[in-house]
């Protein structure tokens, strides 16, 4: 049965022992390795999917202890890095190496950069310190260009003309 809108199926008046029923198996489906957006909880007296369910610990730590949640999904993490680790050593030669890649990749964004969160401030700050090494770097030329200028001997044309003008 599709919950309508405003679903009903999630309210807190649940009972206790149900909604506990369901975080545990949420745990167990993170620690199984499986993504927690293919959750869901389905029985006559609660429906839920993930999004209910992560807000539980958030709102009554006590009936639902956020380590659970996240050991399980550490637990999920290793499933597939000892997946990977077999695969590459070669004690698993059957591991589907596009696959499983294309998992870790979707899963776990192991190929995604993470955003710069730097602040407006900070950039202008950076910016500051860059001109600053620029324009210390350019000083430092000119003075080695100055001190080399200043030992160089006089070239034979140098030299000629200066001895044409005594």
């Amino acid at each position: 049965m599709a919950a309508a809108k405003g679903n009903q199926y999630a309210k807190k008046d649940a009972p206790l022992e149900l909604r506990k029923e369901c975080y545990r198996q949420f745990c167990q489906h993170l620690a199984s390795g499986m993504k927690k957006e293919s959750f869901y909880f389905e029985h006559p007296q609660l429906m839920v999917t993930h999004r209910t369910v992560e807000k539980w610990p958030d709102e009554n730590p006590e009936d639902f202890p956020p380590e659970h949640r996240d050991v399980a999904f550490n637990k999920g993490y290793q499933y597939w890095e000892n997946i990977a680790s077999s695969s590459a050593t070669g004690e698993n030669e059957k591991a589907n190496t596009a696959s499983l890649q294309m998992v870790l990749r979707n899963k776990y964004g192991w190929d995604k950069r993470e955003e710069s969160t730097t602040t407006q401030d900070e950039k202008a700050a950076l910016d500051r310190f860059a001109r600053a090494i620029a324009a210390e770097r350019e000083k430092l030329h000119q003075e080695r260009n100055a001190d080399h200028n200043a030992t160089q001997t006089p070239s034979a044309h140098s030299q000629a003309t200066l001895d044409k003008s005594e």
